[in-house]
């Protein structure tokens, strides 16, 4: 970052991008992953410390960024909480704050998560590594996707298990993208499945225009405990 700034025009860009993860035009191959995302919302915090000092700060802008910053501190804290073990309340919250984040932005949200899917129990592992993966496919949906709407959906098919897609009706991917590992930040989401114990896929969507990013947890079922 700029050591000495002169005035808003010289930084305002910059500064606002860095304060606003969600927003960034940020690399594919830094959009995911634990250690990314801690270094993105540092950044972020930095940006903000920097538009403080600076002359005339835009105090609507200071005021997103800092909502932001909240927001995702506080999907972060409920996520490994132990004493809320259930995905609800984490989807609950995310959905508020994507909600009005798309809407901003002239996006429709789409939240169809049924009732069961709400009461599945997560270990705090898998549930921490599930909800970034969720966050990521929503942020890339609403930086790239050139979409009209998202669609976040959640079933559970049976008892001890949790599918998620979430899905857009924008561009999708050309060939030469969907060939590519990080593409989309896509290998930092399986690292992240791998250390959840959950399985995701990422591809273009076949029954209509747009793309869909799918996970399932557990990724391998387990036989019930009265299975023959």
């Amino acid at each position: 970052f700029p050591r000495t700034l002169a005035g808003p025009e010289e930084y305002s860009p910059k500064l606002i991008e860095l304060a606003n993860p969600a927003r960034s035009g940020a690399s594919p191959r830094n959009r995911a992953g634990g250690g990314r995302r801690g270094r993105t919302r540092g950044g972020a915090l930095v940006a903000l410390k920097l538009m403080l000092n600076a002359p005339n700060p835009d105090l609507n802008v200071l005021r997103s960024s800092i909502d932001r910053c909240l927001n995702d501190l506080r999907l972060t804290i409920l996520s490994v909480d132990p004493e809320q073990p259930k995905l609800g309340a984490l989807l609950a919250t995310m959905r508020v704050d994507y909600k009005r984040m798309l809407e901003s932005s002239g996006i429709t949200l789409d939240w169809q998560v049924d009732d069961e899917a709400m009461e599945v129990d997560l270990p705090v592992n898998s549930r921490l590594h599930l909800s970034r993966v969720v966050q990521e496919a929503l942020t890339n949906a609403l930086k790239h996707a050139q979409a009209s709407c998202i669609t976040l959906r959640a079933n559970s098919p049976h008892p001890g298990c949790i599918e998620i897609s979430v899905e857009d009706n924008g561009i999708g991917l050309k060939p030469d993208q969907l060939g590519k590992r990080n593409s989309f930040g896509l290998r930092n989401m399986q690292l992240r499945a791998g250390q959840g114990q959950f399985s995701v896929s990422a591809r273009n969507r076949t029954d209509a225009p747009g793309f869909r990013v799918h996970m399932r947890w557990p990724a391998v079922d387990t036989p019930s405990s009265d299975s023959a």
